[in-house]
């Protein structure tokens, strides 16, 4: 009985300490280009472009907030993330090719 009580006084302090993680953290988000500082580097994380043939949204979205931060002045340049195993998936170069970076 006692493991079972401090299991889930485990459990809610991981949720808790999660939650209070997250509030803190919100200050480095921002919702609108102009409140977004100007910055020499963004990091722009790795995203397949498609995922099953289709258009992947998060890729879409992410590529076109970093064209949206570079053409407002509020980054000079970008370190691109990704994988690159192998020749057939290569999430970078799949940027390039694109035209978006």
């Amino acid at each position: 009985m006692l493991l079972c009580i401090l299991g889930i006084w485990l459990i809610v302090l991981i949720i808790w300490s999660c939650d209070a993680w997250a509030r803190r953290s919100s200050i480095y988000c921002h919702h609108q280009l102009e409140t977004v500082p100007v910055l020499p580097v963004a990091l722009v994380l790795g995203c397949s472009p498609k995922v099953a043939d289709f258009i992947n949204s998060f890729y879409t979205h992410r590529m076109s907030a970093a064209v949206a931060f570079y053409q407002a002045g509020k980054v000079k340049a970008f370190i691109v993330s990704g994988d690159n195993a192998t020749h057939q998936y290569d999430e970078p170069s799949a940027r390039s090719r694109t035209g978006r970076f």
